[in-house]
Protein backbone atom coordinates (compact mmCIF):
# COMPACT_ATOMS: atom_id res chain seq x y z
CA UNK A 1 0.00 0.00 0.00
CA UNK A 2 1.36 3.41 -0.95
CA UNK A 3 0.93 6.55 1.09
CA UNK A 4 1.37 10.21 0.24
CA UNK A 5 5.12 10.06 0.96
CA UNK A 6 5.57 7.27 -1.59
CA UNK A 7 7.36 5.09 0.95
CA UNK A 8 6.44 1.45 1.04
CA UNK A 9 5.50 0.83 4.64
CA UNK A 10 5.95 -2.92 5.01
CA UNK A 11 9.42 -3.32 3.42
CA UNK A 12 10.69 -0.41 5.52
CA UNK A 13 9.22 -1.97 8.66
CA UNK A 14 10.84 -5.31 7.90
CA UNK A 15 14.19 -3.67 7.16
CA UNK A 16 14.01 -1.79 10.45
CA UNK A 17 13.35 -4.98 12.40
CA UNK A 18 16.20 -6.75 10.61
CA UNK A 19 18.49 -3.77 11.25
CA UNK A 20 17.69 -3.82 14.95
CA UNK A 21 18.35 -7.54 15.14
CA UNK A 22 21.67 -7.21 13.32
CA UNK A 23 22.68 -4.29 15.55
CA UNK A 24 21.88 -6.28 18.69
CA UNK A 25 23.83 -9.25 17.33
CA UNK A 26 26.83 -7.05 16.52
CA UNK A 27 26.74 -5.51 19.99
CA UNK A 28 26.59 -8.97 21.60
CA UNK A 29 29.57 -10.14 19.54
CA UNK A 30 31.59 -7.02 20.45
CA UNK A 31 30.79 -7.44 24.16
CA UNK A 32 31.66 -11.13 24.05
CA UNK A 33 35.03 -10.45 22.44
CA UNK A 34 35.75 -7.52 24.78
CA UNK A 35 34.82 -9.22 28.06
CA UNK A 36 35.67 -12.80 26.91
CA UNK A 37 32.48 -14.12 28.44
CA UNK A 38 28.74 -13.83 28.05
CA UNK A 39 26.57 -12.36 30.79
CA UNK A 40 22.82 -12.28 30.27
CA UNK A 41 22.33 -9.71 33.05
CA UNK A 42 24.71 -7.09 31.65
CA UNK A 43 22.01 -4.90 30.08
CA UNK A 44 19.21 -5.44 32.58
CA UNK A 45 17.70 -2.15 33.72
CA UNK A 46 19.13 -0.07 30.89
CA UNK A 47 15.76 0.23 29.13
CA UNK A 48 14.59 2.80 31.66
CA UNK A 49 17.68 4.95 31.05
CA UNK A 50 17.07 4.88 27.29
CA UNK A 51 13.46 6.01 27.72
CA UNK A 52 14.45 8.75 30.16
CA UNK A 53 17.20 9.99 27.83
CA UNK A 54 14.69 10.20 24.97
CA UNK A 55 12.10 12.02 27.09
CA UNK A 56 14.61 14.49 28.52
CA UNK A 57 16.07 14.99 25.06
CA UNK A 58 12.77 16.36 23.82
CA UNK A 59 10.52 13.47 22.83
CA UNK A 60 6.95 14.25 23.80
CA UNK A 61 5.43 11.46 25.83
CA UNK A 62 1.89 12.27 24.70
CA UNK A 63 2.38 12.40 20.95
CA UNK A 64 4.77 11.16 18.32
CA UNK A 65 7.11 14.14 18.41
CA UNK A 66 10.87 14.21 18.95
CA UNK A 67 14.14 13.35 17.28
CA UNK A 68 17.12 11.05 17.63
CA UNK A 69 19.37 14.09 18.05
CA UNK A 70 17.37 15.12 21.12
CA UNK A 71 17.69 11.62 22.58
CA UNK A 72 21.44 11.82 21.99
CA UNK A 73 21.64 15.10 23.88
CA UNK A 74 19.51 13.63 26.68
CA UNK A 75 21.93 10.71 27.01
CA UNK A 76 24.85 13.15 26.94
CA UNK A 77 23.31 15.17 29.79
CA UNK A 78 22.84 12.05 31.89
CA UNK A 79 26.38 10.86 31.21
CA UNK A 80 27.84 14.21 32.21
CA UNK A 81 25.72 14.35 35.38
CA UNK A 82 26.64 10.77 36.34
CA UNK A 83 30.36 11.44 36.00
CA UNK A 84 30.04 14.88 37.62
CA UNK A 85 28.34 13.46 40.70
CA UNK A 86 31.13 10.91 41.14
CA UNK A 87 33.89 13.50 40.63
CA UNK A 88 32.21 15.93 43.04
CA UNK A 89 32.32 13.31 45.78
CA UNK A 90 28.55 13.16 46.19
CA UNK A 91 26.92 9.83 47.01
CA UNK A 92 26.24 7.97 43.73
CA UNK A 93 22.66 7.20 44.76
CA UNK A 94 21.76 10.85 44.15
CA UNK A 95 22.15 10.14 40.43
CA UNK A 96 19.01 7.99 40.50
CA UNK A 97 17.17 10.70 42.41
CA UNK A 98 18.27 13.20 39.74
CA UNK A 99 16.95 10.90 37.00
CA UNK A 100 13.59 10.48 38.74
CA UNK A 101 13.14 14.19 39.42
CA UNK A 102 14.21 15.11 35.90
CA UNK A 103 11.81 12.60 34.35
CA UNK A 104 8.82 13.78 36.39
CA UNK A 105 9.65 17.43 35.66
CA UNK A 106 9.97 16.74 31.92
CA UNK A 107 6.69 14.81 31.82
CA UNK A 108 4.90 17.68 33.57
CA UNK A 109 6.39 20.17 31.11
CA UNK A 110 5.47 17.90 28.21
CA UNK A 111 1.85 17.71 29.38
CA UNK A 112 1.59 21.49 29.73
CA UNK A 113 3.21 22.11 26.34
CA UNK A 114 0.90 19.56 24.64
CA UNK A 115 -2.15 21.25 26.16
CA UNK A 116 -0.91 24.70 25.03
CA UNK A 117 -0.27 23.48 21.49
CA UNK A 118 -3.74 21.98 21.21
CA UNK A 119 -5.84 24.79 22.66
CA UNK A 120 -6.03 23.59 26.26
CA UNK A 121 -7.17 20.08 25.36
CA UNK A 122 -5.47 17.09 26.87
CA UNK A 123 -4.93 13.93 24.89
CA UNK A 124 -7.94 11.61 24.69
CA UNK A 125 -6.52 8.17 25.40
CA UNK A 126 -9.55 6.38 23.93
CA UNK A 127 -8.98 7.82 20.47
CA UNK A 128 -5.20 7.45 20.71
CA UNK A 129 -5.44 3.68 21.07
Amino acid sequence: MRHATLVYRYPVKILLFVGHALGACLLAIIQDVTFTNADVLRGVGQEFYAIVAAVVGGCCSLAAMGSAIGAMFGALVFGIVEEGIVFAGIDANWYKAFIGFNTVARLCCSTVMYANWHGGKTMNTQTAL
